[in-house]
């Protein structure tokens, strides 16, 4: 089955300063999310609301979210456009299956998609390790080279996700930071 990326196609904002990437949010029944980083695991709209010291936006509208960004002039592209594979095989929305499953995947070519940012000053993965991960690795540290060679900052940040063990307070730190150091 043929599974296409929930919020694409998708015009990036030509004033967009920082770009944050993911890898992929799926158009299946299963997923409630109204926007990037909606998914209710996740508690990204949390930590950018605090951010920028504004409302939570966690249970907003697209709309809310979509003028958030604008304000803040960031913006938001994934890894992967589509991918055929058994819509129950993405249920866990894990990096890992998505992977595993690469030869599948259709992937954006993200340089090129950016390449017209003018005003782009930095550009987060979310996720730091690629454990198990391959195919995913080598597309970030492809869109790392570009950046580097563009004069771009790339960073790595803590996953938004709630798995696992992460320090909510690290972690809103490290994100702080990274929004904050703006050249």
């Amino acid at each position: 089955m043929r599974i296409k990326h929930k919020f694409l196609p998708r015009q990036l904002n030509p004033e967009t300063e920082i770009l944050i990437v993911g890898t992929f949010n799926p158009d299946v029944s299963k997923n409630p999310a109204n926007f990037f980083y909606s998914r209710g695991h996740t508690s990204f709209w949390e930590l950018m609301s605090a951010i920028f010291g504004e409302k939570c936006l966690r249970y907003s509208e697209k709309q809310e979210k979509e003028d958030f960004i604008k304000r803040h002039k960031i913006d938001f592209a994934d890894l992967i456009e589509e991918i055929d594979i058994a819509a129950q095989d993405l249920s866990s929305y894990k990096d890992i299956t998505l992977d595993e499953n690469w030869n599948v995947v259709k992937c954006k070519n993200l340089p090129q998609e950016i390449s017209h940012l003018n005003k782009l000053k930095k550009v987060c993965f979310t996720r730091k390790t690629f454990q198990h991960i391959p195919n995913i690795r080598k597309k970030v540290e492809e869109l790392e080279l570009w950046c580097k060679n563009k004069g771009i900052e790339f960073r790595g940040l803590t996953t938004p996700a709630n798995y696992g063990k992460v320090d909510a307070q690290k972690r809103f730190e490290e994100w702080k930071a990274f929004f904050k150091e703006i050249k």
